[in-house]
């Protein structure tokens, strides 16, 4: 009886592994498998409000190689201006630049610190920010770029932060985005990035004000984008 067992034993333990193995690799994420979490962003990251609190936005094309880069699944770059009362424009324009890519790798590339160097600006300084907003933890870098055209020297704030769903996570720069295109399992649910861009000589109160009212206006998407479940 002893030894009959023991002949039993190698097969079950064979056939509950395999069975460990198959539900573990159900529980996978693939691309297919998070077709519907990129469906949801698409359709967050196109109903962020194209007017918000005396701000009114108009979208603005990018290069088309950007967009060969990035191969985004949602992308939104827009311009808003200050609609002001009585037609009165009283502060200056900022832009808001969203991008959520399929896969993390391709974010890789595409962050403060090598776009706007690759277009003419000199990075100045790249500072933490808390850009907490409405109970939302928001790690975020606040980077301060110079370009001179023409004898006039312009001075550019931008407020960044990335989403990384796979681990549900907020990251103030590359590295964490770096980390989820190194694992498998997190990569298909790629990453997200949202950019606020002004004039860098407003003064810091205006500056933090702007930034909050635009990430406000972003909540939902913002929360759409850090799930990453699969329903």
């Amino acid at each position: 009886m002893k030894r009959l067992t023991t002949i039993l034993a190698a097969p079950a333990l064979c056939i509950a592994l395999l069975s460990g193995m198959t539900v573990e690799k159900s529980r996978q994420a693939t691309a297919a498998t998070a077709d519907a979490y990129h469906d949801r962003s698409k359709i967050a990251v196109e109903s962020i409000p194209r007017i918000f609190k005396g701000w009114s936005g108009s979208d603005v094309p990018l290069p088309a190689e950007a967009v060969k880069l990035l191969k985004p699944n949602a992308i939104l770059c827009r311009k808003y201006e200050d609609t002001g009362a009585a037609g009165l424009h009283t502060r200056e324009p900022a832009s808001l630049l969203v991008v959520q890519c399929r896969e993390s790798r391709d974010m890789v590339g595409h962050y403060p610190k090598n776009c706007y160097p690759s277009s003419g600006w000199i990075e100045l300084s790249a500072e933490p920010f808390d850009g907490s907003v409405g109970g939302v933890n928001i790690p975020a870098t606040e980077y301060h770029f110079a370009r001179t055209s023409m004898g006039m020297t312009m001075r550019q704030c931008v407020y960044n932060f990335l989403i990384v769903p796979g681990t549900g996570q907020i990251v103030a720069d590359i590295k964490g985005v770096e980390q989820a295109a190194e694992d498998y399992q997190q990569r298909y649910f790629g990453a997200a990035q949202f950019q606020v861009i002004m004039n860098a000589d407003l003064p810091r109160e205006e500056r933090e004000e702007i930034y909050r009212t635009f990430v406000e206006a972003c909540l939902d998407a913002i929360k759409t984008l850090k799930a990453g479940d699969v329903q």
